[in-house]
């Protein structure tokens, strides 16, 4: 998966629900139709090895990786818009640099998580 780098930058923007929608072969393109407005296209891996990424590093706080997918899932039920799963997302993700520039990369320009100067836990 792409990832930002340190100043913010990234050649391709993804959206994490087109992830969440497609074929299970995890090579399938779907369009991205969640998030943002972009035209750009993700594959099921890319969304897949993001949450892999957030549960790994919520192995000890299990509640955190749960509230996220119930945010995605209350999205992709529409039941919370984008800017909901962007102010859940940057509240569960504060103090994880990581997975705040792991999710920048789903999100269309300008509607980007600002990076902390804090230590990642």
């Amino acid at each position: 998966m792409k990832r930002l780098g340190d100043d913010g930058s990234c050649s391709q923007s993804k959206q994490l629900s087109g992830s969440l929608n497609g074929d299970s072969d995890g090579q399938s393109q779907v369009p991205a139709s969640g998030l943002g407005d972009t035209s750009w296209k993700l594959t099921i891996d890319d969304g897949k090895t993001f949450l892999k990424e957030v549960e790994e590093t919520f192995q000890d706080q299990k509640e955190k990786y749960h509230k996220f997918i119930k945010v995605l899932t209350e999205f992709k039920y529409r039941r919370a818009n984008a800017a909901d799963v962007i102010a859940k997302a940057k509240e569960l993700f504060e103090g994880h640099n990581n997975l705040i520039s792991g999710f920048n990369i789903f999100l269309p320009k300008g509607k980007e998580i600002h990076l902390t100067n804090q230590k990642e836990n």
